[in-house]
Order: C-alpha cells, then structure tokens, then sequence
C-alpha cells in the first residue's frame, strides 16, 4: 500500500510568488503513468500541495491530509477546481486550479480580511 502523499513524489517544481495579498503556486504535475490526473489524483495532490505550501511558505505544520476538507470542486472540459479548507489554516483559504493543456496545477491562497453581516432590507427581500 502506498503512504497518502505518494503524488506529491510526482511533482516536478513549485514556484511560489505573492501578488495583491495572495500567494500562487504552480505546480507542474505528472502522475506515475505519465499522464493527466484523475479527479481522485487531482483530489489528493491538491491537498498534499496545500499541505507543503502552508508548511514552507507559511510556517503552519502539523495538518494531515485528512484535515483538509473539499468545500466546492468543478471539472469542466478536463480542467478542475476546487477550494480547500482546514481549521489549522486559520484565516487562509485556498484555490486549486488543473490546467488539463498546460497539465499545470495552480495553488492560490487567500487571507480572508473582514466578514460582515449584511441583513436584507424589505425592499430587497427577494420579492418582486
């Protein structure tokens, strides 16, 4: 049985940069038969990219990759999506993008800076 961060053997470079208070990493992916990644491939390398990312970009360690939680993933014209969360990222958030073409993963993370409660009003309740 292989470890759970088996794909993460398969990345070939992480390039991290930090633009407008987000961090980007590309990931160039190849999985162990040479091709695209499945979307469970897709699932785990995601998780274990963020894993390594917050651990050498952000100096957060100590996140298992079962502590990391899919809150919305899309697959579209063999392109994915997906973001990803943990409690042990604080207030980071964090986007996963596959570039089926380029076969390039792409790991945005953001800082979430202020959450407000907006009420609706009577005259925008919904009604028309």
């Amino acid at each position: 049985m292989r470890s759970p961060y088996f794909l993460a053997e398969c990345i070939k470079s992480i390039v991290v940069t930090n633009k407008g208070g987000h961090s980007t990493a590309l990931i160039f992916f190849v999985n162990e038969r040479g091709n695209y990644m499945t979307s469970y491939e897709f699932e785990k390398e995601a998780k274990n990219s963020l894993i390594k990312v917050l651990s050498e970009k952000y100096s957060i360690r100590g996140i298992d990759i079962s502590d990391v939680n899919f809150v919305w993933f899309s697959y579209q014209l063999g392109g994915m999506k997906c973001t990803l969360y943990s409690p042990k990222m604080f207030n980071l958030y964090a986007e996963v993008t596959y570039n089926k073409d380029k076969n390039e993963m792409y790991l945005d993370i953001y800082k979430k800076d202020l959450n407000v409660l907006i009420k609706p009003t009577e005259e925008s309740d919904g009604t028309n």
